[in-house]
């Protein structure tokens, strides 16, 4: 009987490094499913096709979990488009889960993407979670979901 009480104990604890990775992987399942409660509340794409901005589309949102940590692997969210940025009336905004405005999408150097990673305005690095990014360009208006997993 003992044996068995010690062999349950060892289970439940295990070892540290095994419980963290339990943790993560359950903290992960949460952030996705209150990412496709969210999405599905608000009607917003996880996954979508290209949204047309007039003479320019936004062909791809990756990746849509980002984990700043920075070694480089998925530390920025990039918003990919089929032509240049350049002298565009570009409006863009990240809020949190609440709608207040955290942060705003930056141009980057070859004037086809926006990318966000995952700081505010003031460049703190923002908790797990949930995020929704806006972008409008003249009367065209794109809205979506990311979300940060530390």
């Amino acid at each position: 009987m003992k044996q068995s009480q010690n062999a349950s104990i060892g289970i439940r604890r295990g070892p540290a490094r095994l419980r963290k990775i339990a943790s993560w992987l359950v903290f992960s399942g949460v952030i996705f499913l209150v990412a496709g409660l969210l999405n599905a509340a608000l009607r917003l794409p996880l996954w979508a096709a290209p949204q047309s901005f007039g003479e320019i589309n936004l062909t791809e949102v990756a990746p849509r979990i980002i984990t700043p940590n920075g070694d480089l692997q998925n530390d920025v969210a990039y918003f990919r488009f089929d032509g240049s940025l350049a002298g565009l009336p570009i409006d863009t905004s990240v809020l949190d889960v609440n709608g207040a405005k955290i942060a705003s999408l930056k141009l980057d150097s070859s004037e086809t993407n926006l990318l966000w990673d995952g700081k505010d305005e003031s460049g703190r690095a923002l908790p797990s979670g949930i995020y929704i990014y806006q972008i409008s360009i003249g009367n065209h208006r794109a809205t979506g979901t990311l979300a940060i997993a530390r």
